[in-house]
């Protein structure tokens, strides 16, 4: 590839960034809750007795659009993180619940299957009622679901130009990126890969069971800490959403074949990684560390089918992905080693971001794994590929391709 055409990459790449900060200049963050004001501890609640099983069916997310109250299961104990904290509550009934360390109350309510639907919190003459949100709810009222939104505006965008110039080489790309998709999705699974996949779940459980992602926790939960990384959790969302988009329309209005062909190979490889992250979340269920300290709940997991979390839990789809584009600019410019330490940088401040928030240390740890898997699997399919010229003064194949052949 010419030199202009790398320095296109970085152009669109330094937009891409771009976006981030206004991004995340212009939206909330209400991940980090400042801490309230403090109520009396409460004495004089009788405590009775109930089934743990119970517990289970309370388990889950409340929201009423402004507050979220989460509550976990941790052994035959039941947690919920209300109002800046994150500690015990106990029952009065096997409804009615109650904490001991301030002054405030839950009722969950059911519908007339016995299905919990809602849940009253009471604290300080406040009441909130937020409704049960499911998995499938989760997933696409959050971030990503905008990032869905987002992308298939920008990438309908992208092929109503090619069409209204009729451009044929960016088709070739774009045929490719839907052959190639389901071919490099299974390719995710034969061969060594399975074996790093396995290597990936077993670093997991090691790192579960051991209690260092405790360990990690408790020693990476400090306000100067959360400053630094919550600025990389908008930004592993934002640069992938951005990067893409920017390299097909860049490369197209430029006529660099090269430069469209990193932006499918990195919108499919982000495709993968999401969908992948996805479905092993639906069925592990692993709720985010708190953050504000309480009790260990780093071996808690929901196994089952949309069980409990969808969005955060194990693995981290951040590192997952971030690492997968970085491993894929690496097959894709195997000169430019600058290119892929940068993207390397990248991946490393988005992993540790997630880690001192949102995830634990095991699910970026796996995450890191499975992203060098589908890096490598997409970046290889992508790297091979060597389209003829076919007109339009639009330079398609890419010097490493040619060198290889």
């Amino acid at each position: 590839m010419k030199a202009h055409a790398h320095r296109w990459i970085v152009v669109a790449a330094i937009i891409s960034v771009g976006v981030a900060v206004s991004g995340l200049a212009s939206g909330t963050n209400d991940t980090v809750m400042q801490a309230g004001s403090s109520s009396n501890a409460v004495k004089d609640i009788a405590e009775v007795k109930v089934d743990p099983a119970v517990y289970d069916s309370l388990v889950g997310r409340y929201d009423d659009g402004k507050h979220m109250l989460s509550v976990t299961r941790v052994g035959n104990h039941l947690f919920a993180q209300f109002a800046s904290r994150n500690c015990e509550i106990f029952p009065k009934s096997e409804t009615e619940y109650f904490w001991k360390v301030m002054d405030a109350q839950v009722t969950f309510v059911k519908d007339g299957r016995g299905k919990v639907i809602k849940a009253v919190c009471h604290q300080g003459g406040r009441t909130i009622v937020g409704r049960k949100i499911t998995s499938i709810e989760r997933f696409w009222l959050s971030l990503y679901a905008r990032w869905f939104g987002a992308a298939a505006l920008l990438y309908a965008f992208y092929i109503g130009i090619a069409v209204s110039i009729r451009d044929r080489v960016p088709f070739q790309f774009m045929r490719e990126f839907f052959h190639s998709l389901p071919r490099n999705f299974a390719g995710c699974f034969k061969g060594w890969n399975i074996a790093w996949l396995f290597v990936a779940i077993g670093l997991g459980v090691v790192l579960v069971t051991s209690g260092f992602d405790w360990f990690y926790l408790s020693a990476t939960r400090s306000q100067q800490l959360l400053a630094w990384m919550i600025p990389g959790i908008n930004l592993g969302v934002w640069v992938p959403l951005a990067l893409p988009p920017s390299l097909l329309l860049a490369g197209m209005a430029f006529k660099r074949a090269p430069i469209a062909r990193t932006g499918w190979a990195l919108a499919q490889v982000a495709l993968i990684s999401l969908v992948l992250t996805e479905l092993i979340k639906a069925v592990t269920g692993r709720p985010q560390p708190p953050f504000f300290m309480g009790p260990d709940t780093s071996h808690v997991f929901h196994f089952g089918l949309l069980r409990s979390e969808m969005v955060s839990g194990w693995p981290s789809g951040h590192t997952i992905i971030a690492f997968a584009m970085s491993v894929t600019l690496f097959w894709l410019f195997p000169q430019k080693k600058w290119l892929g330490a940068a993207a390397l940088l990248y991946a490393f401040y988005i992993g540790l971001s997630v880690s001192m928030t949102v995830h634990w240390f095991s699910d970026f740890a796996s995450g890191i794994i499975f992203g060098i898997v589908v890096g490598t699997t997409v970046g290889q399919s992508f790297a091979a590929m060597d389209f003829p010229s076919r007109g339009n003064d639009v330079q398609n194949v890419p010097e490493d391709c040619t060198a290889r052949s």
